[in-house]
């Protein structure tokens, strides 16, 4: 199933970086990764390890409308809590995504290790606002989550 979405976490640090007046090679120095890191996240791939360790070194947070994490396991926990509040379960949010229930479970775990496109593609099926520093990072397309067409199972 497609899903869309505009994968541009990558493509908004980048602007962030050039904001902060920051060659790729002085971000990676900050956040103390290699150069070739900071190229594969603004490139659109890379793991959520990598993002956080660039947002944290340009002064931003991740997170939604009314929070903001530095850290895997607070943005698993809001993923969670998020589906949760819209009745779904892991295995439909995990449909509606295209994505595998081991890696819907790893997000919401807190693992850092997930592909940022994971994120992205769970995000935009949930309508899960996911933002970095203020500046939406993952646009739904409408504002209110898809509706849940398959019936309720327990969590």
């Amino acid at each position: 199933m497609q899903h869309s979405f505009v994968p541009s976490l990558g493509a908004d640090l980048r602007v962030a970086r050039l904001g902060a007046g920051l060659s790729q090679a002085m971000l990676a120095q900050r956040a103390r990764l290699c150069r070739a890191s900071i190229v594969q996240v603004e490139a659109g791939r890379g793991r959520l390890v990598t993002l956080l360790a660039m947002a944290g070194a340009l002064g931003a947070g991740v997170g939604g409308d009314e929070w903001a994490a530095a850290d895997g396991a607070a943005i698993g926990i809001e993923f969670a809590a998020f589906r949760r509040g819209h009745g779904l379960t892991a295995v439909e949010a995990a449909a509606r995504a295209g994505l595998r229930i081991d890696t819907v479970a790893a997000i919401e775990a807190g693992a850092v290790g997930v592909r940022i496109c994971a994120v992205e593609r769970l995000a935009a099926a949930l309508g899960f606002p996911l933002k970095l520093g203020g500046q939406c990072l993952v646009r739904p397309p409408s504002a209110q989550p898809p509706e849940n067409t398959m019936p309720s199972k327990p969590q």
